[in-house]
């Protein structure tokens, strides 16, 4: 099921073939969303609960995360969908490295954009292969015209924010100078 965690809150593009800024005012605002969702949701003390972020895109959002909800079990798995830095272009899913907590048994994935669920059904099924189980999926973003995670256990995709197919963020942190972005 995907669930929003602030009230079906659009991004808009203002000016059109542009990506989004994303800035940090958005993100503090997902942070605090995503983190009190967590929170309520999960009692870190009685269960030994492990965040891991999706390598590259969701790293900063994983350390703002990990440092809201004080849980330091963090781990990262590094996938790669292009070589390119040309928007939208996507290739296939490949696993390139993980570092996952061996003493952790679930895990809370982070994400910093879903756009069509490949990776996050990489990370997914990567888990449950190695034998770990996967609470939630959490994204700043989530592409609205994304349809399911389609994998058997029972997940949920809790995002902040959404946008439309031919819309594209370009988050704060990113200096890509061949982009111009217009502000929202």
């Amino acid at each position: 099921m995907k669930i929003c965690l602030d009230n079906n809150n659009f991004f808009r593009n203002m000016c059109s073939g542009n990506p989004i800024l994303f800035g940090q005012k958005e993100f503090e605002n997902a942070v605090v969303k995503i983190g009190n969702d967590i929170l309520n949701s999960y009692d870190f003390h009685d269960e030994k609960i492990g965040l891991i972020g999706v390598s590259r895109g969701a790293l900063p959002l994983l350390t703002a995360i990990s440092h809201y909800v004080n849980n330091r079990n963090i781990s990262i798995m590094q996938i790669q969908m292009t070589n390119s830095d040309k928007i939208k272009d996507y290739g296939e899913t490949r696993f390139i490295n993980e570092m996952v907590d061996e003493s952790v048994n679930s895990f809370i994935i982070i994400e910093d954009v879903v756009s069509h669920g490949r990776c996050s059904n990489f990370v997914i099924n990567r888990l449950k292969n190695i034998g770990k189980k996967v609470l939630n999926v959490y994204s700043i973003i989530m592409n609205e015209d994304f349809e399911e995670l389609n994998y058997d256990q029972d997940i949920d995709l809790k995002y902040v924010y959404k946008i439309t197919n031919e819309q594209w963020i370009q988050f704060f942190w990113e200096k890509t100078p061949q982009i111009t972005s217009c502000e929202i």
